[in-house]
């Protein structure tokens, strides 16, 4: 947590702990007392879906979150997961152009975030399961609120959460290179801060490879 902020201090007779960068992890390993935190959603949703398949209790923070997908999904009105991702990308190419000529980089990033996410999904889906139906269903599987789960967060929402072990998935992510003003780059310190003190005691760091 030093890197980013170098007033912090360890308090006194504080146990050791781990930090450990963990080249091969598998989703199985990851119990429910658990905490997962990401600086986006996509890779979250990924793994989530995994865990889900493996029959995992698993939940990710943020009803809202879940409830604007699900909205994008439908306002592009599609009529299969193919014909979706084909007005996604229309649709991405004109917003983002869009919001570059005003500079709104925060929203240009909020939905990012949100296309992410949805593509992640779909190709998640077998072809049995490519169907608009099916991936309502999962959004609303995964935005659940059920405690007995492995929770699973980005970093923004994990702020007062904490757990004996928290994996920080895709640490690479963090800080976001599209950080390129001061103001933005110690916002990006703060939550690389917030996520490296979750937890009690192992952090362990971990990537997707997307």
């Amino acid at each position: 947590a030093r890197n980013w902020e170098n007033t912090i201090t360890a308090r006194h007779h504080a146990p050791e702990g781990e930090v450990a960068e963990l080249k091969e992890w598998n989703a199985a390993d990851i119990q429910t007392d658990d905490l997962v935190v990401c600086r986006r959603v996509a890779p979250l949703l990924q793994l989530a879906f995994y865990m889900i398949k493996m029959r995992k209790p698993v939940r990710v923070l943020g009803k809202d979150i879940g409830e604007g997908i699900k909205r994008l999904v439908q306002q592009m009105k599609p009529k299969s997961i193919d014909d979706l991702e084909k007005k996604l990308l229309v649709y991405q190419n004109h917003m983002m152009t869009r919001y570059d000529s005003k500079g709104e980089d925060k929203k240009k990033e909020a939905l990012q975030n949100k296309l992410d996410a949805i593509f992640i999904l779909c190709e998640s889906l077998t072809s049995s399961e490519a169907t608009i139906p099916h991936l309502m269903n999962v959004l609303d599987t995964i935005f659940n609120t059920r405690s007995d789960a492995t929770t699973l967060s980005t970093i923004h929402r994990a702020k007062g959460l904490e757990a004996d072990t928290v994996y920080w998935l895709n640490r690479s992510e963090c800080p976001s290179q599209m950080a390129k003003k001061p103001w933005q780059k110690k916002q990006e310190y703060n939550l690389c801060y917030v996520a490296a003190t979750r937890a009690k005691n192992r952090l362990l760091m971990i990537e997707t490879g997307r």
